[in-house]
């Protein structure tokens, strides 16, 4: 009689490999607002396409203040600090701060004297991302980021408390093994680390509030599936994410104010750029369908669209 196994096999990912936890979008917004006035630095790692720059993109337009970025993969020590020699023959010299941060420092010297000891509060924090922060050209590049986000400075000057920063990792190739800059532990002390997830429901909450493309809302809805599609990104092809329908729905919308077919070579050259051709292939299908059919669905919670969709093919037919 054999006997049963003591253990079993977990396929390690990036967050178990690190040990942080993985969240949905909806849990990282509401992280960002939790830990505004602590001045820690969250940092997000997942897969392309999912919101991690979007989602402190949105939350910067909400609170009405200024966004600047740094795109690690083309920064260079530069992008951070670039000495300057004095003109009175003094010995020292003085680090110029880049213009990226320049919106940042103007509004916060102008919103801290409104507020009570001159504290921003986190609702109104300026937002700084660092995006891709593991992907940096050179090891110098690497140095000037560990510097703003570990100490908060730009070359000499200090990043006051009136800017929230988050920074935002790629999984390190397809197998999600880290590379040396999330190995390092003095950056692991020095950030908040979360895996961030797609999350089917909190992207159609997403998509419907800001009024996507009924019929991208109609496809996902139908095809639940093809919200994410990880075989394509991992086999290095187009391949459809929420960012990506994002994109189509935009789509969608300018080929109609343009009077073109939403199944059309246009369409279908436009859409085959964002998702690939073989979720382009089934969107297709899904719009060819829905101009004959009335799901229950869509007769019971979005009508208006219905009754538009009934009357174009009553007039086309009359033509």
């Amino acid at each position: 009689m054999s006997k049963p196994q003591s253990s079993y096999h977990v396929e390690e990912t990036a967050a178990t490999q690190l040990g942080i936890d993985t969240v949905t979008p909806r849990v990282l917004a509401r992280m960002i607002d939790v830990v505004g006035d602590q001045n820690l630095v969250l940092t997000v790692m997942g897969q392309s396409g999912i919101g991690k720059t979007a989602i402190p993109k949105q939350i910067a337009e909400t609170r009405g203040v200024p966004y600047a970025q740094v795109h690690m993969p083309t920064a260079s020590p530069e992008s951070f600090k670039l000495p300057t020699l004095p003109k009175d023959g003094s010995p020292y010299f003085d680090q110029k701060i880049p213009r990226t941060f320049e919106e940042l420092l103007r509004y916060v010297a102008d919103e801290a004297p409104k507020h009570p000891g001159g504290r921003i509060p986190a609702h109104r924090k300026a937002m700084l991302v660092v995006e891709e922060l593991n992907r940096a050209p050179d090891k110098s590049t690497t140095r000037s980021a560990f510097v703003l986000i570990g100490y908060r400075m730009i070359g000499d000057a200090k990043i006051p408390d009136g800017i929230q920063i988050i920074a935002t990792m790629n999984p390190s190739g397809q197998g999600f093994s880290v590379n040396e800059y999330e190995k390092d532990p003095a950056m692991r002390r020095r950030t908040m680390m979360v895996y961030l997830a797609a999350d089917y429901a909190d992207f159609m909450t997403f998509a419907e509030s800001h009024e996507f493309h009924d019929e991208v809302v109609g496809y996902l809805r139908a095809h639940v599936s093809h919200f994410y599609d990880e075989t394509a990104a991992k086999a290095g092809k187009v391949f459809a994410c929420p960012a990506a329908w994002e994109a189509v729905s935009r789509v969608c919308y300018a080929l109609a104010s343009a009077a073109e077919s939403l199944t059309g070579a246009v369409a279908r050259a436009a859409f085959a750029g964002i998702i690939g051709t073989a979720t382009t292939q089934t969107f297709i299908e899904y719009v060819k369908d829905r101009t004959t059919t009335v799901a229950p669905d869509d007769v019971l919670y979005r009508y208006s669209a219905v009754r538009t969709r009934v009357q174009k093919l009553i007039k086309d037919e009359r033509l």
